[in-house]
């Protein structure tokens, strides 16, 4: 049986070498660790181990069927009848794949379920058959061959033909019209209508040969047994010339214009200059709203053949993707501008040198018309040749045909640009600078780019009173449309919905593990792609806090200040259940006026930082003294008491010694200050002083 199967598989990898072309015989999955699905994987259909003991009872069989059952499960026995390995495994197919996470939970926690997994996909690894490949060390720069490995969707590694990639040049030599013709590496390459703006017809042929160069770049004919190979060799080329021996700005925004109006998706303009044009820049603005990938390169520098440190328009334009161009080494090519704006590197080629070693130049190997790499231009535009071309022209179509890859493989024009400079290799200094913009671009990682996305409070709407939390959320690198989940407590997940940036949540709802209890709280949310991937979990936290502070008084309540003496307020102080002691914060209104005899109430406010209010109210009598002299001998003295009989004031009013016969006491305000004063004279048989007093002696 072993035989048997070595047989099947080494046939089944012959037969698809005679279609893709050669393929080195191992295969490729990436794993996601722990998850219920993989883009990897077969939708749906898992691998799943039994225990030993899964049939020793009617009562255990009757279990799993049922369990299979309620997820309408097809089943299909791995076991061959010899084979110890596959023993008690099945390949378990759901009848409705968008269940695969609750089967695979239902699954993990089943007692009579050993194991489960998805059921992976394998593909071999692709290396085009196109004889002059292995001089295109610009591919295996970038890792083109390992971002075609990642491209699962039909047809394989070369993009998708629904992707159109417009070409603003001099045209390209895609038919075979009048006096032009085709080049015949780019005879199994799909082309969609184009415009010349140049003679202002629809045969926008190239007589230059550097259009031609930049498409074989994008999309050559790959795999063919001819020449050189393409990235995106099954998108379509959309052919737009605007230059002869110059390039005008006007018809280059007519030209982007017609690309964003004819479905393009990505567009390549390896071309620029000083100007800063109004109008192209609004096209460019216009075209990129439209979720279109902008290429541009950032220019070769002047007749010195050094790069300046300013780039060319339009790829100074922010809605561009601004390239620049390296060698083999990873240095910065001397030709190459840079400067503010200058957003990634790519392959340029330096035909000087030869530092790969291969016998060749090292510039960008692809198949245009004789001498249009040089000065001078085409020595022919009726026979072709492969030429070494060098230039920040070489390195945009780079930028471009790992765009149509992406946008193949389902990544949105939104996010490409950002998933481009985020997966790009870092060069010179360590992160973002003006000589090698984000590095150099990584094919491979740009297209293993995962979903991912923010999640957090609407503090415009936010009510820390409420359980009800206004949320909002972004969505990075999904493939396709996007769902998303959500969870109070990492564990117990929402049912998938729709995508959307905002989301009225509840944090108290016990079925995704939230409570109604006050304090921190903490929100969780995933996103899921159409490919089938999961993003970690995002999360959140704020603070619920409906309890309202409490407010205690200091001192007496109800208080009682005497007519006319000063009142002195003991305070009080405030406890939050979240914010701790806030008594700092306490405002307090009203005021005693203890000029006018009365009750008067003084009102304590607290708001804590939820916004939770508090309040409570001191009532302060203002009364009259009750004056009263001392005891028999108790001597001149004064004694002045509150109405409920407290002693506030005792002084003497005469000497002791001298005055033991006692005093006449008075109250009156004699100064007219709402204050009472004391009158206080000796009684008979004593002079007549008279002594006046305040409350306090």
């Amino acid at each position: 049986m072993q035989n048997k199967n070595k047989i099947v598989l080494s046939l089944i990898a012959l037969a698809v070498c005679g279609i893709f072309g050669v393929f080195l015989l191992n295969f490729n999955s990436a794993r996601a660790k722990n998850n219920f699905v993989s883009e990897n994987a077969a939708a749906g259909e898992f691998i799943v181990k039994l225990t030993k003991d899964w049939n020793n009872s009617e009562e255990k069989v009757i279990k799993i069927k049922n369990l299979f059952k309620k997820f309408g499960i097809a089943i299909d026995s791995l076991n061959d009848g010899q084979s110890e390995t596959l023993k008690n495994r099945l390949l378990v197919k759901l009848a409705d794949a968008k269940k695969s996470e609750m089967f695979f939970k239902a699954a993990k926690e089943f007692s009579l379920i050993e194991s489960i997994s998805p059921n992976y996909i394998y593909r071999p690894f692709f290396t085009p058959g196109d004889p002059l490949y292995s001089k295109q060390w610009n591919f295996e720069k970038i890792k083109i061959s390992q971002a075609w490995d990642q491209d699962a969707v039909e047809p394989l590694y070369g993009g998708d033909p629904s992707v159109i990639v417009a070409i603003i040049d001099t045209g390209v030599a895609y038919e075979t019209y009048s006096t032009f013709v085709q080049a015949p590496d780019l005879a199994g390459t799909t082309f969609v209508p184009g415009y010349d703006f140049v003679e202002n017809d629809d045969h926008p042929n190239d007589a230059v040969g550097h259009g031609t160069h930049i498409a074989g770049t994008i999309a050559q004919t790959t795999n063919n047994g001819a020449g050189s190979a393409g990235i995106a060799f099954n998108a379509k080329i959309m052919p737009l010339r605007v230059c002869s021996d110059i390039c005008l700005s006007s018809a280059i925004a007519q030209a982007v214009l017609f690309a964003k109006n004819n479905g393009a998706k990505v567009i390549n303009m390896s071309l620029g200059g000083d100007g800063d044009d109004p109008v192209l820049h609004s096209a460019i603005q216009e075209a990129r709203n439209a979720g279109i990938v902008i290429a541009a390169g950032v220019g070769n520098g002047g007749d010195d053949g050094i790069g300046d440190s300013s780039i060319s328009y339009p790829a100074a334009y922010e809605e561009t993707i601004a390239v620049g161009a390296v060698r083999f080494d990873n240095a910065r090519v001397q030709y190459s501008n840079f400067g503010a704006g200058l957003d990634i590197m790519a392959p340029g080629g330096d035909s000087s040198v030869d530092q790969n070693g291969d016998g060749s130049p090292d510039g960008i190997l692809q198949q245009t018309f004789p001498g249009s790499c040089y000065v001078g231009g085409a020595t022919s535009t009726t026979t072709f040749d492969y030429l070494f071309c060098q230039g920040t022209s070489m390195a945009t179509p780079h930028i471009s045909g790992v765009a149509a890859l992406l946008f193949s493989a389902g990544y949105s024009g939104a996010d490409i640009q950002k998933i481009i400079e985020n997966s790009a290799t870092d060069l010179g200094a360590v992160g973002y600078e003006t000589e090698y913009g984000y590095g150099l671009v990584d094919a491979e990682k740009a297209m293993q780019t995962g979903i991912s996305g923010s999640l957090k409070i609407n503090r415009q709407t936010f009510d820390p009173n409420s359980q009800i939390i206004d949320l909002l959320i972004t969505a990075f690198g999904a493939r396709g449309s996007a769902e998303m989940s959500f969870s109070n407590n990492n564990a117990d997940w929402s049912p998938w919905e729709i995508f959307a940036d905002a989301k009225n949540w509840n944090a108290s709802d016990p079925a995704y593990g939230g409570s109604e209890s006050s304090g921190g709280k903490l929100i969780y949310a995933r996103l899921r792609d159409s490919a089938g991937r999961v993003s970690n979990s995002l999360s959140t936290s704020t603070s619920i806090d409906a309890v309202p502070p409490i407010i205690t008084l200091k001192g007496q309540n109800p208080g009682r200040v005497i007519l006319g003496s000063v009142y002195a307020d003991a305070g009080a102080g405030a406890l939050d259940n979240v914010d701790g002691d806030i008594s700092a914060n306490i405002v307090v209104s009203s005021a005693v006026n203890t000029a006018a005899r009365g009750s008067y109430e003084i009102k304590y406010g607290i708001i804590d930082s939820a916004g939770n209010a508090a309040e409570t109210t001191r009532t302060v009598y203002v009364v009259e003294p009750i004056i009263a002299t001392g005891p028999k001998k108790g001597g001149p003295q004064v004694r002045v008491f509150t109405t409920d009989g407290k002693l506030t004031s005792q002084f003497m009013a005469f000497d002791k010694k001298k005055d033991l016969m006692g005093i006449n006491v008075a109250v009156g305000d004699l100064d007219g200050d709402y204050n009472p004063e004391i009158i206080v004279s000796k009684r008979q048989g004593g002079d007549s002083r008279i002594k006046i007093f305040d409350l306090s002696g």
